[in-house]
This record gives C-alpha cells, structure tokens and sequence, in this order.
C-alpha cells in the first residue's frame, strides 16, 4: 500500500515536468544494473498481469549528458509549494544510484531506444 502511494506521488510530481506526454513513457520500479561504462541503467518494472509469462519486465534506458537525476525526500513540515508532506528534489549524481533505488525514469523513444530524460529516486527510510 506504501509503495503504491509512493508510485502515486513521484508520477505526480514527474506529471509536470517540461516533457509532453506524447513525447514522453514514464516508468517506475526497482533499479537492477547500472553501468555507467555503457552509459545505461536497467529497472525492473511491474507490468500488467495477464498471465504466467507475464509481470515483472526489464527495461534499459541509455543515459546522456542532459539526463538529470534527483532524489526525493519527504518535506519536513511543508514542500516549497507549501504541500504538507509533499516532496523536495535534491540533485544526485550518476555515480550515487545503487541497485535496489525505487525509481521513476521518464525517457523519450530515440532511434528505437528509450531515453531518460530525468530520473528519480525514492529511499525508503532516508538517502
């Protein structure tokens, strides 16, 4: 029920970045591989469940240098939008994601390869 919740409020809060929707897929899950040599991430997505082959997905998002990366904390009081317990963004880098991040990729399709536009990070329990 947490996690849905915490799914709920990173896809607001990367509802209203500066990408369309029609430009843009977002997609939530658990960071499995990271290999910045190859400049990609992989994340393991949940799909919908239509049967026994069907469920947990791997997708691989290629990094460039305009990808941004943001953790997401809960606000201590009030977000700067004056939300009580909305989320503040903080910038991280590359080198600080870890396998096991809850993230939300927002990527665009580029020459039949997903994208990440922007990144974000949820820790359970703090950074």
């Amino acid at each position: 029920m947490l996690q849905a919740l915490l799914i709920l409020v990173v896809l607001a809060f990367f509802g209203a970045s500066a990408v369309s929707a029609e430009e843009s897929d977002v997609h939530s899950g658990r960071l499995v591989k990271i290999s910045l040599d190859a400049k990609t991430i992989t994340v393991e997505e949940i799909g919908p469940w239509r049967g026994p082959d069907m469920g947990r997905v791997e997708r691989t998002f290629t990094l460039t240098p305009s990808t941004s990366v943001s953790l997401l904390r809960r606000a201590e009081g009030t977000d700067a939008k004056g939300w009580a317990g909305g989320f503040e963004r903080q910038p991280l880098a590359l080198t600080e994601l870890k396998p096991g991040d809850f993230t939300t990729v927002t990527a665009k399709r580029v020459d039949n390869r997903l994208t990440a536009i922007s990144i974000g990070v949820v820790r359970p329990g703090g950074p």
